[in-house]
């Protein structure tokens, strides 16, 4: 009997007795096509993360840039299809696309958090397609539309346009991005690609997302037919969100006929205590609104147990039905179809009442899918669970430049040296175990002189397993670190003490080998990392050390995550040219050996030399002759006779502070 919740529509599928599941479970790992295994789905900026810990959440928007001819809610796409083309309706006389289509791309405001105060985290947009169904199934193709306009399409391209790009930008699926490009018919000849764009939303935030030109035909191709959109996933954290455990995963999972098949999601670890809500996206393509007995069901937790989900678009035993279900209010995607011919993607809360599913302390969890009458391709799944995290704090701010805690300038030359220190607190609601404070030293940094201080609160001097910083030397790639092990944090009265801090100096090098490499704007960038583990959920966490708090405008009380950055007045230190002071002229009254004297004479005077002397020097071209200073100016005296006296020719080598060789 089918149960009622509130989110999410639940079924009870069969428990698989293990005696009896041995001839089923073989069957099981055969039937399905697994081109592409799922796996975590990690941003370039950091590849080895595959699970987002953030206060944040996920956002998953899209749109189908095929529709039919005759458009209803229940028609399938093996009709007459054409291009959807928002374009040529905003502006008939300038189209510059094939097919186009929109969604919003729209931040929670869980907990009163403000979206302009959401930070991108991760982005990736993909697309999928049905343009052919022969065994030679071509990435490049040309179309031709019906105001006899021909153009070629690219399976592996489409175009971007975001709310602060004017037109559209290309992207690319690269090879390492690839998700399935299907050229030998197996598999129907859907094909998906993958594109990171965190930079393209970070810029572009909330608002409206464009895609266009996807590789797409018009018309009709067999039983199957044509089909064809678009999905965005973007992870962004807001410190007024609750924490969460966020996995993109995406592969290429073809369920065909009478198939089956069983993903495994682990690495997330669920709050220790109370409730955990669960939050499901899903990216899939040509499952048919009229073909049904196709599933999606997920495991009560760790039983074997799989239960058929249902959203509010869909029924559970049709759940790949080509509908669309990404915003809690409509008017946010152009056009609004129902039928969305082929291109399924959903976003919903799974009922988790009782833990159902999801149970605290819990780490992995399965989800079941298959049909027995339908085909489709499931390409994305991404899903994020109440995490808890134990929640250390670092400050860093920098104290003064050369001593000067109020300096005229933020910046430093080689030489001199920045001052710095670091709070640490404890704002969470258990002690800290094996807490590490790990502070980069960075390229341009000398180690001598770092002067390092520490000091631990009275109130909870000693930290268990504490130790003094150490400083690790350089080894290839890095330039050292200083590493302090505080050991066990306890939990502080109140979330704002202190309970240690650590001071310390940075001096830049006066290694010209090392300047000379530093780009013109180059800078101390000063970061670090908190790392431990709670003492009671044994969570452990790698946060980065903040600069402090927003102290004004909409984002007020926010975490400032940045480094804390001194500029390096360097290229006057590598390229200016040095001040010369000549020497003085000899002064010389005469030409006999009377006149010239010790003192006199930059030489020792013989009596064999000529009797009159001439002493005549030139500014050296492209320096000014003056009081300054200079690294070293080296010159001699060659003493040559002429006719009447004695002639005197000065050479100089100059040369600059990093020993430059200049004249």
């Amino acid at each position: 009997m089918r149960k009622q919740y509130s989110n999410i529509l639940l079924k009870n599928r069969l428990t698989i007795q293990p005696l009896l599941s041995l001839v089923l479970f073989m069957t099981i790992s055969f039937t399905g096509y697994s081109q592409v295994p799922f796996n975590p789905r990690t941003s370039d900026e950091t590849p080895s993360e595959t699970i987002y810990t953030v206060k944040g959440d996920f956002a998953m928007i899209g749109n189908t840039n095929l529709t039919l001819v005759g458009y209803t809610d229940s028609g399938t796409n093996s009709s007459a299809m054409k291009y959807v083309d928002i374009d040529i309706i905003n502006d008939p006389n300038n189209n510059p696309t094939f097919n186009s289509s929109s969604a919003d791309l729209i931040f929670s405001n869980e907990n009163a958090a403000k979206p302009e105060c959401s930070n991108i985290i991760y982005a990736g947009l993909y697309w999928m397609g049905r343009a052919d169904n022969g065994v030679n199934s071509p990435n490049i193709f040309s179309v031709t539309t019906t105001d006899g306009v021909t153009k070629d399409l690219d399976k592996t391209k489409v175009l971007l346009k975001t709310p602060n790009t004017s037109g559209y930008v290309p992207i690319t699926a690269k090879n390492s991005d690839v998700i399935y490009f299907q050229t030998g018919g197996t598999t129907e000849n859907i094909f998906v690609g993958y594109a990171e764009i965190t930079d393209y939303v970070r810029a572009g935030r909330d608002g409206t997302y464009t895609v266009a030109d996807i590789a797409l035909n018009e018309g009709t191709l067999g039983n199957t037919g044509l089909t064809g959109g678009w999905g965005m996933v973007v992870v962004y954290e807001n410190f007024e969100m609750n924490w969460r455990d966020i996995t993109v995963f995406d592969g290429y999972e073809y369920v065909g006929e009478n198939d089956e098949n069983t993903i495994t999601a682990s690495g997330f670890k669920a709050a220790p205590n109370g409730a955990i809500n669960f939050k499901l996206g899903i990216m899939a393509g040509e499952g048919d609104r009229g073909l049904s007995e196709d599933y999606f069901a997920m495991e009560e937790r760790n039983s074997g147990n799989f239960v058929d989900l249902e959203h509010a678009n869909n029924t559970d035993n049709n759940f790949f039905n080509s509908s669309i279900l990404t915003h809690s209010t409509l008017g946010n995607r152009y056009p609004e179809l129902t039928n969305n011919t082929g291109l399924d993607i959903a976003v919903f809360n799974i009922d988790n009442n009782s833990n159902r599913f999801i149970d605290n302390d819990q780490i992995e969890t399965r989800f079941q899918y298959g049909s027995t009458l339908d085909s489709y391709v499931i390409f994305n799944i991404t899903f994020a669970v109440d995490a808890y995290v134990p929640e250390a704090e670092g400050i860093i701010a920098t104290t003064s430049i050369n001593g000067n805690p109020s300096p005229p300038t933020s910046s430093i030359n080689p030489g001199e040296n920045a001052e710095y220190q670091l709070q640490i607190k404890n704002t969470g609601s258990e002690a800290i175990e094996n807490t590490v404070l790990t502070i980069p030293i960075p390229p341009e940094i000398t180690h001598s002189g770092l002067d390092i201080t520490t000091n631990v609160n009275t109130k909870y001097a000693p930290l268990d397993d504490y130790s003094a910083p150490n400083i690790v030397a350089p080894t290839p790639g890095n330039n050292g670190f200083i590493i302090w092990n505080l050991g066990t944090l306890p939990l502080p009265d109140t979330p704002n003490e202190v309970i240690a801090d650590i001071s310390f100096k940075f001096t830049v090098t006066t290694n010209c080998s090392i300047l000379e490499t530093l780009p013109n704007d180059a800078k101390i960038s000063v970061g670090a990392t908190i790392s431990g583990k709670g003492a009671t959920s044994e969570t452990t966490f790698d946060y980065p050390l903040i600069l402090g708090y927003e102290t004004s405008g909409n984002c007020f009380g926010d975490p400032i995550l940045a480094y804390s950055n001194v500029a390096i007045d360097h290229m006057g230190y590598v390229d200016e040219p040095p001040v010369i002071a000549a020497p003085s002229p000899l002064d010389i009254e005469g030409c006999t050996t009377t006149d010239i004297t010790a003192l006199s004479a930059r030489y020792p005077y013989s009596p064999t030399e000529s009797v009159n002397i001439n002493d005549t020097y030139t500014d050296i071209v492209g320096y000014t002759v003056s009081g300054g200073t200079i690294a070293s100016i080296t010159y001699r005296d060659a003493i040559t006779t002429s006719s009447d006296c004695l002639q005197i020719t000065r050479t100089f080598t100059v040369t600059n502070t990093c020993g430059t060789l200049k004249l």
